[in-house]
């Protein structure tokens, strides 16, 4: 008898190898540390945005894994940030499961040259980043087990 979860488990090590492919490391579902520094040049310790690492073509840098990148990153300066990177937007998809990785992979998708960044295409990607991305760890979100007993294995 085919376990339906089997093929949930082979598309997620797709999306897994496909996370790993555009953003250099594993997708995982804890969120990331919240930078603070307000007016801080980007790049700088405790910037709230980063400076692409061209030796890792263009990618998000490795420094940034466990920090917090959703929002668009851009100096915060303390006038309307509520968008940019460590503004209260990004602090919200930060603290859901997943949501520091899908906003890793989204970046990377621009950073990389894979997309050119337009509103449009800022939008129009985000469903299925958020695809790739979910299907990559849900193997590692916590799953009630009373209501799905054959989640685990």
């Amino acid at each position: 008898m085919v376990i339906v979860s089997d093929p949930i488990y082979a598309l997620s090590g797709a999306a897994a190898e496909g996370f790993r492919e555009m953003v250099g490391w594993n997708a995982d579902p804890l969120p990331g540390k919240n930078q603070t520094g307000v007016g801080v040049p980007c790049g700088e310790p405790d910037s709230t945005c980063y400076i692409p690492d061209p030796e890792r073509g263009g990618r998000i840098p490795e420094s940034w894994k466990n920090l917090n990148v959703s929002g668009e990153n851009v100096q915060m300066n303390g006038d309307g940030d509520y968008l940019k990177q460590g503004g209260w937007v990004g602090k919200i998809v930060n603290a859901f499961p997943g949501g520091k990785a899908l906003s890793q992979f989204h970046d990377n998708l621009f950073n990389t040259g894979m997309l050119k960044f337009t509103p449009l295409t800022n939008w129009g990607s985000m469903l299925p980043a958020a695809a790739i991305n979910y299907a990559a760890i849900v193997d590692q979100l916590p799953v009630d087990g009373h209501r799905c007993p054959g989640c685990y294995r």
